[in-house]
């Protein structure tokens, strides 16, 4: 009997163990992570793959996009360790350190704010941002004055008085005395001229179309006054410069309205009179 209980015992936990397979394990739940939003920027090693990435992406435009975030030129953009490249669009004004609109410039056919902090500038048409671009300007022994200018003679092609060997292409004059004006020149990703407002060749002819000469009457007087150009702000010689934190900080370079504004206040008068005297 001892037998049989033991026999029929090991046969129902063999037809249960058959009936009921064991319950497997679930797996881990892996969780997964959300990605950070993507910033307008990217700082990334140099590389020829990155430009080339860059190209794929945006075309010939996201190219030269990269050299104005670099404030540089192709030939100083190879030299860079790590640059800053666009991650989100190739229109340049979606980049741009300035603002889109300025309300108080809006009766100015033509402006020019030139930052000497982020080493840029921006062109406005009635207060509209129409272009932007990157600018090198003087040494820490010979920086280019802040003040208010305007534009007066131009040039295709001119040699420096400092050195007759040094062409400056695309030559606009805005301070003879003080050896100041926007030209082409080499753009190394830093403040570098003598006083002057290098740009890129793209940049430097575009400006050179766009902005008017001062027109002399008969007498020797001013009859049209060229265009406003204000230089303001000063370039931080002991720091990085702000450009290269922007994969970090995407308002690194951001010229705010407010500036602009205390900016117009300060110079507004004089170009309203400019503005006056060459409509009469």
């Amino acid at each position: 009997m001892r037998f049989s209980a033991l026999a029929l015992t090991i046969s129902l936990g063999v037809q249960l163990s058959q009936a009921e397979p064991p319950v497997p394990r679930k797996p881990p739940v892996k969780k997964n992570r959300v990605a950070a939003p993507a910033g307008p920027y990217r700082a990334v090693p140099y590389s020829s793959s990155a430009l080339a990435g860059v190209r794929k992406k945006f075309g010939e435009k996201g190219v030269l996009l990269v050299a104005k975030l670099n404030r540089t030129d192709s030939r100083y953009l190879r030299r860079q360790a790590r640059i800053i490249i666009p991650n989100a669009s190739s229109d340049e004004l979606d980049y741009s350190p300035f603002p889109r609109h300025v309300g108080e410039a809006a009766a100015y056919p033509k402006l020019v704010l030139v930052s000497l902090r982020v080493q840029a500038f921006g062109a406005y048409e009635n207060g509209q941002l129409v272009r932007w671009g990157p600018i090198s300007t003087g040494i820490r022994d010979r920086p280019t004055p802040a003040t208010l200018y305007f534009t007066s003679w131009k040039s295709a092609r001119r040699a420096s008085s400092l050195n007759r060997n040094w062409i400056m292409r695309w030559y606009v004059n805005l301070h003879t005395s003080m050896g100041v004006a926007f030209h082409q020149y080499a753009m190394p990703g830093k403040p570098y001229s003598h006083g002057c407002i290098r740009l890129l060749k793209e940049d430097a002819v575009w400006v050179y179309q766009w902005t008017d000469n001062l027109v002399a009457s008969s007498d020797g007087a001013s009859e049209v006054f060229g265009n406003p150009v204000i230089v303001f702000g000063e370039y931080d010689f002991k720091k990085p410069p702000p450009w290269k934190s922007l994969g970090g900080d995407p308002n690194a370079t951001t010229v705010d309205a407010a500036e602009v504004t205390e900016l117009l206040a300060r110079y507004g008068p004089a170009i309203e009179m400019r503005s006056l005297l060459t409509a009469k």
